[in-house]
């Protein structure tokens, strides 16, 4: 196993560093396409009723994967010193155990709650999903050291053949007919796989260790508490579909509110994965150079401001059509919660995407957990009303309130690294993305009518996507000119 840790001068950070920008964001293009295919697959096979149901057996997975990570996995990542094999067995046994449980108790549970209530199929889904927890903790530890060292090109191929795996199983079982079930074999199908390509390409080898409590666990406990602890209050505040949703208003409304979470969040989806999977492991290797975190923090900000506009554009523009074209006309109805998750991510989604992890990497994940706990508060506190009033639209309209909650992320992240341009960085490509809106929407009115085939809206968005790139350069080309200056620059040095 290869345990050379690079060093925070190292020449060739910073190359790695784009190296795995470039493979991961190939990666997340691909996924996405991959992920939108056989999502457009199921949503035809699958009832909105049964994707209530998926929607509730993935968040109680996801939650139980945090609590099985104990976010000793990340902490091993962020630390500046060396870790060595003994350090990622113990962690291994810590995660392994604690998977085995949580599936042990899934399986209890589920078998008490048939007792109760006889013939209810959402339990046993959940106990044989949790079958994948012990898996998926072999296979993130076997791609730990690629991580820390910002080595995501070999990542990149278990990831892929996984999303491949999960697609092909999935949409062959729904296609068969046997529903929800579909997606649970599939998530099993995937962990399998994903361990094993991954200790192979990580060559991992494990071994259980006794469990000694000391300085470096304790350490980690505190990262991971606040790491982990931020990921299992937005989770909670997603489970406002099974708590809240689903019983009051069907399972119905539950697929209506997931499908327009992940229809909205697909573009930044793609943004913010790059950035959680190369920007923290990268800040942690220099995490003591504020000055260059500083002006990294706001290059990231602009970059992801203007990257997110090429996606988002076509997607608002084409949102009717699309849902009606692709996904079915049954969907139509969560169109209204659609334009509200829109506008919510299309103008505040850049600022905390580069923020996360940034703050992981300088070790302050206490930031993230305290705001992320204040927004489950608020968004218990403004959902309930605001659907009362508006239906299922009232999740959208909470959702773009919550988001002005950045303000005190902002406020925290410069107490830690210094002053840093914030709201200024995404003004401008908010401007060329107005320009762009009011200018497609003329034109594809004059000259197209309405567009309805698959074909005109892919040549369509081609075109909106080349305008809007003239109009960013328009209103700040003198930025973007100096970007690519710097960046030939740095590649110079480091190469």
């Amino acid at each position: 196993m290869d345990n050379t840790q690079l060093a925070p001068d190292d020449g060739k950070l910073f190359q790695r560093f784009k190296t795995s920008v470039v493979s991961y964001g190939l990666r997340q293009i691909a996924v996405i396409a991959l992920t939108f295919v056989y999502n457009i697959v199921l949503t035809h096979y699958l009832l909105p009723a049964e994707f209530g149901k998926v929607a509730v057996i993935l968040i109680v997975m996801n939650i139980a994967i945090l609590l099985a990570d104990g976010g000793f996995g990340v902490y091993l990542i962020q630390r500046h010193e060396e870790i060595n094999e003994h350090d990622l067995s113990r962690v291994t046994t810590i995660q392994f155990s604690a998977a085995a449980v949580l599936s042990i108790l899934c399986f209890l549970g589920s078998a008490a709650a048939n007792v109760f209530y006889p013939g209810q199929d959402i339990g046993w889904m959940v106990a044989l999903a949790s079958l994948s927890l012990p898996l998926l903790v072999i296979r993130g530890m076997a791609l730990l050291l690629l991580e820390r060292s910002v080595r995501l090109n070999k990542v990149v191929r278990v990831e892929v053949l996984e999303e491949v795996v999960y697609a092909l199983v999935a949409v062959g079982l729904a296609v068969y007919g046997i529903g929800a079930w579909s997606v649970v074999i599939a998530q099993i199908c995937k962990a399998l796989v994903g361990s094993i390509a991954a200790v192979s390409i990580g060559k991992f080898r494990f071994r259980f260790v006794p469990i000694i409590w000391d300085e470096g666990l304790r350490k980690g406990f505190r990262f991971g508490f606040h790491y982990q602890a931020a990921q299992l209050i937005t989770m909670a505040r997603i489970s406002v579909i099974p708590l809240y949703i689903v019983p009051f208003f069907g399972f119905q409304a539950g697929g209506f509110v997931e499908r327009s979470w992940y229809f909205c969040a697909a573009p930044l989806s793609i943004i913010l994965a790059v950035q959680k999977r190369t920007v923290f492991p990268y800040i942690s290797r220099i995490q003591f150079d504020l000055e260059k975190i500083r002006r990294f923090t706001e290059d990231s900000i602009y970059l992801s401001a203007i990257i997110d506009k090429f996606m988002f554009l076509p997607l608002l523009i084409f949102a009717r059509p699309v849902i009606i074209t692709v996904l079915g006309e049954q969907w139509l109805l969560m169109l209204p919660l659609v334009y509200w998750h829109l506008a919510g991510n299309i103008i505040f989604g850049a600022l905390t995407g580069t923020l996360y992890p940034v703050a992981n990497g300088i070790g302050r994940s206490d930031y993230i957990s305290v705001l992320n706990f204040a927004g489950f508060i608020l968004s218990w506190l403004l959902i309930v009303p605001l659907t009362q009033v508006y239906g299922i639209v009232g999740v959208g309209i909470a959702g773009l309130i919550m988001w002005f909650g950045i303000h005190w992320f902002k406020v925290k992240m410069r107490s830690s690294i210094g002053e840093f341009v914030y709201y200024g960085q995404i003004i401008k490509p908010l401007i060329a993305f107005a320009i762009t809106w009011i200018t497609s929407e003329l034109i594809i009115k004059n000259v197209a009518g309405e567009v309805r085939s698959v074909a005109g809206m892919i040549m369509w968005s081609l075109f909106i996507c080349l305008l809007y790139g003239v109009s960013i350069i328009s209103v700040d080309s003198k930025r973007l000119h100096s970007l690519f200056r710097n960046y030939i620059s740095e590649k110079a040095v480091v190469v």
